[in-house]
């Protein structure tokens, strides 16, 4: 009998420490639930970083996420849908690109706010893209481009 008080008491703090780790991660993930949202496409050449739940920001603020991504086999460009959030109208010119959180962060999809006065509606194309820049291929550029001071290239080793 005594055992049965001491497993049930034990099995209580467990399930108090699994409900606390879990109030926590949600807070620190700060999960934000888009509700009522409309969708746009934009087509990129790279999407390298990006996946299905990425973080979709403007002006440094969340306002979407990434809801889709296919391959166009026309095209061979990759389709990215996502769900901006309805409080927030973007200007039709506007132009969207894939960046990254610091030199080695996460990558998030960032709308840059153009001057239009007519805003995107639900399912509207972006017309104007920037794919992701694919770090490594930056480092080989610049190790194998480097010159001496006179100005001439230098062989790498």
């Amino acid at each position: 009998m005594g055992n049965s008080k001491i497993e049930t008491i034990v099995g209580l703090i467990i399930v108090s420490v699994a409900i606390g780790f879990m109030v926590v991660t949600y807070k620190v993930a700060e999960v934000k639930k888009f509700g009522n949202t409309y969708s746009l496409r934009a087509a990129f050449d790279q999407v390298e970083g990006i996946i299905s739940g990425s973080d979709v920001m403007m002006s440094g603020i969340k306002v979407g996420f990434v809801s889709d991504l296919k391959l166009d086999t026309d095209s061979y460009r990759a389709i990215m849908k996502v769900a901006i959030d309805r409080g927030v109208k973007i200007p039709d010119d506007s132009s969207v690109q894939i960046v990254s959180n610091g030199l080695l962060g996460k990558k998030y999809v960032s709308f840059n706010a153009g001057a239009s006065e007519t805003m995107f509606a639900d399912g509207d194309d972006v017309s104007f893209t920037q794919s992701s820049v694919n770090l490594e291929t930056l480092i080989g550029k610049l190790i194998f481009s480097t010159k001496d001071q006179d100005g001439n290239k230098e062989k790498a080793n």
